[in-house]
């Protein structure tokens, strides 16, 4: 398999929309707050492309534990950049970790009412 900077394509809006009601509507057994999703800014997704010999970026789920007694963890995304050989580059010369991570969850940070995937 080859990993190359062109994988990736874009979906139906209906089809994304379908696909974050079935996340949303799932039994989740993990985590008690429905996360529809996450924010990261331009800044740091440029930094991970710019690390030596990516191609693109990985995004693996996770939970955290959390400190909330409401929940057992907390969602997560990070994201880890990965070269033309399907390998996480997750440690350099220059930084111990390339896993990102800190993005806005949403709720709360989502897009004004009228404005989101969820609503097409």
């Amino acid at each position: 398999m080859s990993f190359k900077k062109s994988v990736g394509d874009y979906i139906p809006v209906a089809s994304g929309a379908q696909w974050l009601r079935n996340y949303v509507l799932a039994p989740n057994y993990y985590h008690a707050k429905k996360i529809k999703g996450f924010f990261f800014g331009a800044d740091i997704i440029t930094e991970l492309l710019q690390v030596p010999n990516a191609v693109g970026v990985r995004m693996y789920h996770g939970l955290e534990p959390s400190a909330d007694p409401t929940e057992r963890f907390k969602a997560q995304l990070m994201l880890v950049p990965v070269d033309k050989d399907g390998n996480d580059l997750v440690q350099s010369a220059t930084m111990v970790s390339q896993v990102a991570d800190q993005g806005h969850h949403c709720p709360p940070y989502c897009a004004q009412p009228g404005q989101g995937l969820e609503d097409y």
